[in-house]
């Protein structure tokens, strides 16, 4: 892959990945024969989060992974917390969901900065930094990793409705580059605690935009189904195990 041989990631960032790669079971990733020596966006299920934390400990590759921008700026990342999160899903009362939030709140920022997340402006006009950001991380040679659920809560074995904007980054590459950009699925499992990489979606710059954010979709939600990842990587492993025991 073309990422630079400097770590994208900051001090904190690595240290939590360490923390949590030595604390936790080691999830295999299959279908890293899949990835090209080229850029491209990896987009992954969220499974809340699940999908983000696994995918960021065990993949062999770095990232910049498209975040709320809410959870890169402190007042706003607090008011989240203690508006929200703490209060609405765990059920923490107000005035401790403030003080948690106090807390939290700086330390998120400061981990995202350092994983070199891009914050995504969503509903707002600054989404237009989101896409240069990208653009600017893909020429430079940097994968992304987006999450596109709506639901991000969702964890049933297919993928729910996702947001369609992020395949502007398609058309957007290549006007800038020449290069067609391409959409790796990728399948984080709670059943096996392994991750998987599927063959690419290949952006096609001669079909109409609007055509190809369709078919892009639309081919991103089969792939990133269980029944998507038992077809293309469970005939592989029983083969492999037959091999072991032969």
């Amino acid at each position: 892959m073309a990422n630079s041989k400097a770590s994208l990631y900051g001090k904190l960032f690595r240290l939590c990945r360490g923390y949590w790669r030595l604390t936790h079971r080691r999830h295999p990733v299959h279908g890293m024969e899949h990835v090209a020596e080229q850029p491209a966006v990896f987009v992954g299920r969220h499974q809340d989060m699940y999908g983000p934390v696994e995918m960021m400990a065990w993949l062999p590759l770095e990232f910049r992974v498209w975040t709320l921008s809410i959870l890169m700026n402190r007042q706003e990342c607090y008011n989240h917390f203690s508006g929200y999160t703490f209060p609405e899903r765990y059920n923490i009362p107000r005035p401790m969901a403030k003080v948690f939030a106090g807390m939290v709140a700086p330390l998120a920022q400061s981990f995202f900065r350092s994983m070199g997340a891009i914050p995504v402006y969503r509903g707002r006009k600054e989404i237009l930094t989101t896409f240069r950001q990208s653009v600017q991380a893909l020429k430079e040679g940097h994968n992304l990793l987006i999450m596109p659920e709506r639901d991000y809560t969702n964890e049933s074995q297919d993928a729910g409705e996702l947001y369609t904007g992020f395949v502007h980054l398609a058309q957007l590459y290549f006007r800038a580059t020449g290069h067609a950009l391409r959409f790796y699925p990728v399948y984080p499992s709670k059943q096996d605690a392994a991750i998987y990489v599927e063959s690419p979606i290949v952006y096609d710059p001669e079909a109409p935009f609007a055509v190809e954010r369709e078919r892009i979709i639309r081919e991103l939600q089969a792939e990133l189904s269980l029944h998507s990842i038992q077809r293309d990587f469970c005939p592989q492993e029983e083969e492999a195990q037959e091999a072991r025991q032969s």
